[in-house]
């Protein structure tokens, strides 16, 4: 598949509390020592030509049960890394993400009741179609760690999704699984993304919790954040997100990773994201060329070819073309076609011929070829097919029916010789002879070879109305006869 937008991930102004070109984030909180946590908090931000800078970022620990701030920590800027999206069959070569990780430890007391970590910026993208005043809406992280006394490690989330972006009408899914180093279980899903205080974000410190969810757009909600058949959805025990996306637009949507340690949850990480639905180019299915005509006729040790042509538009797209044959009425002994078994990219192209034999017309009436195109690309596999059909010209099975027993040599137009009642057996008769008696036993006619004619003359004189007497030597359809008729000669 090809795809004739480039992505673009378009958001306006932003340094330090102004981010507007930030596109998501996720906290991932790791116990390294008894009351001493690595707090992680991974940014990603849309690299397009023009967008502004990060500064350094203010982060907070506040006390679930009360929600009184305990400590707040200020966390540097650290150099970005740039990811480049795309999937297997396609990768803009303008299409970026920058991946920014916040690193630094904080050291928190046993608190029965938890931390809730979090992180705010402000603002949103203009561009975002799912939310009401998007520009004037904030982003806000979160993670909720329990007692340090427990011994926990939040999920980890992983990078930015090397797919991040959706295609109109086209079910796409985005493999969202996250590891625990606890061995927890995790369920996931869909949830309302946060908006962050006033004045809060970058070197200011985050507001107290609890936070407000965003305000959705008429029609949107966190089980319908981009609507589609289906609509936004994540599956609670993998992971795996999936939409058939029905509307193009930018939209912003998150979800919650939970763990879970003996059946309580212990824990919670949130993660905000933004994914564009694009007018991706179709995949095209492949197309037969040739043949034009799609059907013949032949006759017995008559040629008929006929030249195959597929091609695809999709240029990187491989080909691989079949054939395959049947016949009606059913016969084994059949003399087969060519067949094509070919590949190649962009276009293939080959031809089939069929010659029947004696047996063959004698047994069959119809011939279908079927023509099979499969083409493969990076993510489809598609299949188009043509038959070809070639009736066969029949003979008479019986060699006593290709010979008449009356003529007349009168020169009106009409019967005026005597010879094979059906040309069309010709090419099946072989060593053939002929000789013609009068009813006295003079030989008045011989002949070898079945293309034989007799004018009713005799020694260049016209014989006498009557009876005559035949005897045919040869093989017919392969097989050897002798076969002895009267003939009737009329004026």
């Amino acid at each position: 598949m090809r795809y004739s937008l480039l992505i673009l991930l378009i958001f306006t102004l932003g340094v330090s509390v102004k981010a507007s070109h930030i596109i998501g984030g996720n906290f991932e909180i790791t116990q390294i020592g008894t009351n001493t946590f690595r707090v992680k908090l991974v940014i990603f931000k849309d690299c397009s030509p023009g967008t502004a800078s990060l500064g350094s970022m203010q982060i907070s620990a506040f006390d679930i049960s009360s929600g009184s701030r305990v400590t707040n920590l200020l966390m540097q800027l650290p150099a970005g890394d740039t990811l480049t999206l795309g999937d297997e069959c396609y990768s803009p070569p303008s299409l970026c993400i920058e991946e920014y990780t916040y690193l630094d430890s904080i050291t928190l007391p046993d608190n029965p009741g938890g931390y809730t970590i979090s992180a705010q910026v402000c603002c949103r993208n203009y561009a975002i179609d799912n939310l009401i005043n998007p520009g004037g809406t904030g982003m806000t992280w979160v993670a909720e760690i329990p007692d340090p006394a427990i011994g926990n490690s939040t999920p980890k989330l992983g990078r930015y999704p090397s797919k991040g972006f959706l295609c109109l009408d086209d079910l796409r899914t985005l493999d969202l699984g996250a590891t625990d180093p606890d061995g927890d279980s995790l369920y996931y899903q869909m949830v309302t993304p946060y908006n962050s205080g006033s004045g809060t974000g970058g070197n200011s410190p985050p507001s107290f919790p609890p936070y407000n969810p965003v305000n959705w757009e008429s029609g949107y909600s966190a089980s319908n954040a981009i609507p589609g058949n289906p609509s936004l959805k994540i599956d609670p025990e993998t992971g795996v997100l999936e939409c058939n996306a029905s509307q193009l637009g930018l939209f912003v949507f998150a979800y919650s990773v939970s763990e879970y340690r003996n059946g309580v949850k212990i824990g919670e990480v949130r993660r905000d994201m933004q994914l564009q639905v694009l007018a991706c180019e179709n995949n095209r299915l492949p197309e037969f060329l040739a043949p034009k005509q799609l059907t013949f006729q032949t006759a017995a040790k008559e040629e008929t070819c006929f030249q195959v042509y597929v091609v695809d538009s999709n240029a990187l797209d491989s080909i691989y073309l079949i054939s395959d044959f049947e016949v009606s009425p059913q016969n084994d002994q059949i003399t087969p076609p060519s067949s094509l078994n070919i590949g190649g990219f962009e276009a293939v192209q080959g031809a089939i011929c069929y010659t029947p034999n004696c047996i063959d017309v004698s047994l069959v009436k119809k011939m279908n070829i079927q023509l099979q195109a499969v083409s493969y690309n990076c993510k489809y596999t598609d299949t188009i097919t043509e038959t070809v059909v070639i009736n066969l010209q029949a003979i008479s099975p019986d060699v006593e029916d290709l010979f008449p027993n009356v003529f007349t040599p009168n020169e009106d137009g009409v019967n005026d010789n005597f010879e094979l009642s059906e040309p069309l057996s010709i090419p099946c008769l072989s060593d053939f002879e002929i000789r013609i008696f009068n009813r006295w036993g003079t030989l008045v006619y011989e002949h070898q070879g079945s293309d034989f004619s007799w004018d009713g003359n005799y020694q260049s004189r016209q014989t006498t109305e009557g009876v005559y007497y035949f005897i045919i030597n040869g093989s017919y359809t392969d097989k050897v006869f002798s076969y002895k008729n009267f003939l009737t000669l009329m004026r």
